[in-house]
C-alpha cells in the first residue's frame, strides 16, 4: 500500500478565474481564453464512465444549521453535472459519457488546515478508504474521489482553486480532485465552477502524466493544456437539478469552441438571422421556445418587396428538430379595439434544425399563390450583448423574473387573439 505516490506536476490544476468577470452565456458556445491550434490524443487512460465519490471534508459541513450552500446543495448540483448532459460532448474523446454519483459523505473527524497539501488530501482519503467504508478503487471502474473543502480554506498552491491527481492504494490507482469553496454556488470561485473544470479534465486526462497523456490542447505559447484550461474564464450561471450555479465550458475540438452542453435545457428563444451574421441583413425570424414547441414569427418580403410576416407553431419531431405549418395572418389595424380575432391562411411548411444552441437551419416551402419557393437557410442567434440563460417556467411568478424574453399577448389571455 502507498498513501500517496502521486505526480505533483503543475497540470491538473485550475487557476482562480477573475472574480470580477461577469458569467455569460449558458447552454451555448464561447470563445476560448486563447486560440487553440490543436487537440492531441496521447492514447492514455480516460475515465469513460466516471463514478464520482464525494467527500465533504471538515466539521464545517456538519454545522447546525448547515452552511449555505450546504453539502446537500452542492451534491444536488454535482449529481446533475455528473449524470446529466454536461458531459455529453466528451463523446468525441473516445466515447466518454455521463457518469454516476456513487457515494457521498461528510468527514467531520478531521479538519483540513489552511494551506493543506496534496499529501494531506491523499492521507485523508486513504484513511477513509481503509477504515471508514469509503468505496475503494477497483480495476475496471472509473472512480474519481472529489474532496470539497470548507468555505475559505485554501491550498498551499496560491492562486489555484482545484487540482486533480492520482495515488496508489493497495496496488490500485485512485484518481482524485480537491475543490476549494468560496461559500457560494455562483461566481468564479464557486464549488460547481471549479468542480466542472476538474471533472472534465479528470475524465479526459486522469493520469496527468506525459508518459500516459489523454486529451490535451495546444495554442500559441501553450503546450499540453487540458480541455478545461483553454476555457477557464468561459462560464455561466445555469440551472442544474433545480440549483442555480456557475458551470464552466470546456474545449470541444469537434466544434472548435468552448461548449457548455446542457442539452436537456437548450432553449432556442431569441432573434435569429442568416449565418454568417450580416450576410443577409433585412430579414430574420423570432423564436419563442416553451417545452417542445417553438412559435416562430418570420419577417421577410413578398414578391413586390413589401414587408411580409409569417408565423409557425413548430413541434419537436426529433433531437433539435422542430416542424410546422407557415401561416399569413390578417386582422384589424393597430389602432382598433381588436374585437375580431385575426384570420390565418396556410402558405407553406417550415423545419428548424439546430446543431448547437446558437446555430441551425431554416428549411421552408412557401406558396403565395403565384410563386413557390423552396429554400434552406443557415441561421444563427443574433447577439446584442451578453446572452441570457433561458429556462422555460423557471419562475411561475413572472414578477421574480430577470429576463423577459418570450412570446407575449394581450391580457387577459385570448382577449385579443391575433396579435
Amino acid at each position: 500500500m502507498s498513501n500517496g505516490t502521486a505526480s505533483d506536476k503543475l497540470r491538473g490544476i485550475v487557476k482562480h478565474a477573475e472574480t470580477g468577470r461577469t458569467p455569460s452565456g449558458g447552454d451555448a458556445e464561447f470563445s476560448p481564453d486563447y486560440t487553440v491550434t490543436s487537440v492531441v490524443d496521447g492514447g492514455g487512460k480516460l475515465l469513460t464512465h466516471v463514478e464520482v465519490i464525494l467527500c465533504f471534508w471538515g466539521s464545517f459541513w456538519s454545522k447546525n444549521p448547515p452552511p449555505s450552500p450546504s453539502s446537500n446543495d452542492c451534491r444536488t448540483a454535482i449529481q446533475g453535472l455528473v449524470t446529466g448532459s454536461y458531459l455529453s460532448s466528451l463523446a468525441q474523446y473516445r466515447g466518454i459519457g455521463p457518469g454516476t454519483l456513487l457515494y457521498s459523505e461528510i468527514n467531520a473527524t478531521s479538519d483540513p488546515a489552511n494551506g493543506f497539501t496534496n499529501t494531506d488530501v491523499v492521507g485523508m482519503l486513504s484513511s477513509r478508504i481503509l477504515s471508514a467504508g469509503m468505496p475503494a478503487p477497483m480495476a475496471g471502474h472509473d472512480r474519481l474521489y472529489v474532496v470539497i473543502l470548507p468555505a475559505g480554506v485554501q491550498s498551499s498552491l496560491a492562486g489555484y482553486g482545484g487540482q486533480h491527481q492520482s495515488f496508489i492504494i493497495n496496488g490500485v490507482t485512485a484518481y482524485y480532485a480537491w475543490v476549494e469553496n468560496s461559500g457560494s454556488l455562483t461566481g468564479a470561485g464557486s464549488v460547481t465552477k471549479i468542480f466542472s473544470h476538474e471533472l472534465v479534465e479528470a475524465c479526459t486526462n486522469p493520469n496527468v502524466d506525459t508518459s500516459n497523456d489523454g486529451i490535451l490542447v495546444n495554442g500559441p505559447g501553450v503546450t499540453g493544456d487540458e480541455i478545461g484550461d483553454a476555457c477557464n474564464h468561459q462560464f455561466a450561471n445555469v440551472d442544474v437539478n433545480g440549483v442555480q450555479c456557475t458551470v464552466q465550458a470546456y474545449w470541444s475540438g469537434a466544434d472548435n469552441v468552448c461548449l457548455l452542453p446542457l442539452s436537456t435545457g437548450d432553449n432556442y428563444g431569441g432573434l435569429w438571422w442568416a449565418d454568417p451574421p450580416g450576410s443577409e441583413s433585412g430579414w430574420g425570424i423570432n423564436f419563442a421556445h416553451q417545452g417542445d414547441v417553438i412559435f416562430a414569427t418570420w419577417f421577410t418580403y413578398d414578391a413586390s418587396g413589401k414587408a411580409w410576416w409569417l408565423s409557425m407553431t413548430a413541434s419537436k419531431t426529433g433531437p433539435g428538430v422542430y416542424s410546422g405549418t407557415l401561416y399569413k395572418t390578417i386582422g384589424e389595424p393597430f389602432f382598433s379595439t381588436f374585437w375580431t380575432p385575426g384570420s390565418a391562411t396556410a402558405v407553406g411548411t417550415g423545419t428548424l434544425t439546430f446543431a448547437i444552441p446558437t446555430k441551425g437551419t431554416f428549411a421552408y416551402q412557401v406558396n403565395d399563390g403565384a410563386n413557390v419557393a423552396t429554400q434552406t437557410k443557415a441561421i444563427t442567434l443574433q447577439v446584442f450583448g451578453l446572452v441570457p440563460t433561458c429556462v422555460w417556467a423557471k419562475y411561475p411568478d413572472l414578477t421574480q423574473a430577470t429576463n423577459y424574453q418570450d412570446l407575449w399577448w394581450a391580457a387577459p389571455p385570448g382577449s385579443e387573439s391575433g396579435w
